[in-house]
């Protein structure tokens, strides 16, 4: 009845009533929370699943040129991480040498070893001048990264020369079939009734996990669709009894892999000493492009930065036998990412969102709120994948966490 204090008939009825439940000013914080999430906006909904969707697709084709491009740059930030942090990663020790590469050229290393340049392939009196020059002692297992898949000059010589080495293990390759739609069905028919596999040259499969390109170019191996297993040229040649780099598995590219890997010259051969060589080409026969793959952003920027470049010809490109050996390293360290899913990880960045929309009215807090969040998750993300070897995904459940945030406006 007091003046100021009119309209409070109906609160009184209301407390008591006794069918009312129990009723208390101000909100207990919790009972906010959850009012405010059960009337979350249908727009965050949409928001949400656009991205879980969009994710989800990113995740069933990883191969795809934004998915590649996207894992390409984030390599790169793993390098810089890696430098800012000062863990280099896996060194070179005892239990794991670095692995000479001769790479021969057309131009220079073939006249040194006494071959003429062929237009079409490797010269196999090249090859069998290099097995000569190689003591079998120094050097137990060879590695010819070259394509035999039919009738070459030469190719009685070689065989000879491998009859003179019994104690050498000499694995070959060949392009597995349909391993490149430009290249038709190769296999390892030829090989396997040939001179040379008489002779005892074991052939592997020069795939690399990565899906048949008919570019100048191949796909370097970020993300791995197809296992490399004993099967595999890499595999074979891995210090691993049992070896497999499974698929769904990052090559980590943010290492410096040109510590692991040195290139030697011919003049070399002879007193050369190390588990494995490594022979392959500098990608090019003739003017054509013949087993070259585009380089990842990591090694593409090694001249601007200063540092040692994988090999010393177009930063752009990288021979396969580099590539086989950055897959061989990998297999003896055991060494690759291991990709979360990224539906599961957008999914629940999303849900996050949600919550802190609920949690925090102001835009003001929310900014501070995803600032604060961002901060945390990119160094932890990074740092999981030098330590544990984990590759958590950023991007898509950052802009799943934003989206789903900041679409409630009340």
């Amino acid at each position: 009845d007091r003046d100021g204090f009119e309209g409070c008939e109906l609160l009184l009825a209301a407390v008591a009533t006794t069918t009312a439940q129990t009723f208390r000013l101000p909100l207990l914080r919790r009972r906010q929370l959850l009012l405010r999430l059960a009337s979350s906006k249908r727009k965050q909904a949409i928001a949400a699943g656009a991205f879980v969707a969009a994710a989800m697709v990113m995740e069933l084709t990883p191969y795809n040129p934004l998915n590649s491009y996207l894992l390409d740059r984030r390599l790169e930030v793993q390098r810089l991480w890696r430098q800012v942090t000062q863990q280099p990663g896996p060194g070179i020790g005892r239990n794991n040498p670095v692995i000479p590469v001769l790479m021969l050229d057309p131009s220079m290393t073939n006249s040194v070893l006494g071959g003429a340049p062929e237009s079409d392939h490797t010269s196999r009196f090249v090859l069998a001048e290099v097995l000569k020059l190689t003591p079998p002692t120094q050097v137990p297992v060879v590695g010819l990264d070259v394509v035999f898949d039919q009738l070459r000059p030469g190719t009685d010589a070689l065989a000879a020369l491998l009859r003179s080495q019994p104690g050498r293990k000499v694995i070959g390759g060949f392009v597995p079939p349909l391993g490149s739609p430009c290249q038709g069905q190769s296999g390892s028919d030829w090989l396997q009734n040939s001179p040379l596999a008489a002779a005892g040259l074991i052939g592997k499969s020069l795939a690399v996990g990565t899906a048949g390109s008919c570019g100048t170019l191949k796909h370097v191996p970020l993300h791995l669709l197809y296992p490399i297993t004993d099967e595999n040229f890499a595999g074979a040649l891995s210090k691993r009894s049992n070896p497999l780099l499974p698929a769904d598995r990052v090559i980590d590219w943010s290492l410096n892999w040109s510590e692991q890997i040195r290139l030697v010259q011919p003049a070399e051969l002879a007193s050369l000493k190390a588990p494995v060589l490594l022979v392959g080409t500098s990608g090019r026969l003739g003017n054509q492009s013949e087993d070259l793959f585009e380089a990842p952003a990591t090694v593409q920027d090694a001249l601007l930065r200063g540092d040692q470049p994988l090999w010393s010809g177009n930063a752009r490109e990288v021979p396969g036998v580099l590539v086989q050996a950055v897959l061989i390293q990998s297999l003896n360290m055991r060494h690759w990412l291991t990709p979360l899913s990224q539906t599961i990880c957008t999914a629940a960045a999303a849900a996050l969102g949600v919550l802190l929309a609920a949690l925090l009215e102001k835009r003001q807090h929310r900014v501070i709120a995803l600032g604060v969040i961002a901060a945390v998750a990119c160094p932890l993300a990074w740092s999981l994948a030098i330590g544990p070897l984990w590759l958590v995904p950023l991007l898509l459940p950052l802009l799943a966490l934003s989206a789903a945030t900041f679409c409630r406006d009340d």
